[in-house]
């Protein structure tokens, strides 16, 4: 394994994290920059669930926020730098190495809330009139705009049930406010009030 480990007091409290990823980077003291090498990197998730939500994560927002926070780092340090995001966390240090940055990224879901599901979770509620779709089903949905996609995941959030919806494909439509928002079209959040229709 490469990189920085969850600390064990969080995986003692929380479990095992959802995603992990770690790096031994190369670390060049006078312009501070990293080189991330093929060859020393690791990654480990939970079973079902693919590595690349992290490593997009870690891609658009994490390298680059480590970047800035490298910066007062010299390469003889055991300082660990931190930046915590949502679901996210990243630390990395040269751990007094003289020439690598060792990184580490993890992922936990908020507490009481569950994502990426491949199966409806029991004892939760259900907001819509309409049945719970199956993964595959196609949906429209209105919120801010009306959409339609296919059904890829279940989640929930405070008690609810929900699904995980992608809007990209032929079958679907992602409005213009989602767009500008930024959002990821292949997974759009949806709870049951939100249907309009299930095909």
């Amino acid at each position: 394994m490469f990189g920085i480990e969850v600390p064990k007091e969080i995986v003692l409290e929380r479990g095992n994290p959802v995603r992990w990823y770690g790096a031994r980077a190369i670390f060049h003291n006078v312009d501070k920059t990293i080189e991330i090498v093929w060859d020393r990197q690791s990654s480990t998730h939970l079973n079902g669930l693919e590595i690349n939500p992290l490593i997009d994560w870690f891609n658009s927002t994490g390298l680059p926020k480590l970047r800035e926070l490298v910066q007062d780092l010299s390469w003889d340090s055991n300082k660990v730098v931190e930046f915590k995001d949502r679901q996210f966390t990243l630390q990395a240090s040269p751990n007094g190495s003289y020439g690598y940055l060792y990184i580490g990224v993890w992922q936990y879901w908020p507490e009481k809330c569950l994502y990426e599901q491949a199966e409806l979770t029991p004892n939760v509620k259900w907001s819509g009139k309409l049945p719970i779709p199956k993964i595959g089903k196609q949906i429209k949905a209105s919120m801010n705009g009306q959409w339609q996609g296919v059904v890829t995941a279940y989640f929930v959030e405070c008690g609810y049930q929900g699904i995980e919806v992608d809007c990209s494909g032929k079958n679907g439509t992602t409005p213009e406010f989602y767009k500008k928002q930024h959002g990821n079209p292949k997974r759009v959040l949806l709870f049951g009030i939100d249907l309009t229709e299930s095909a």
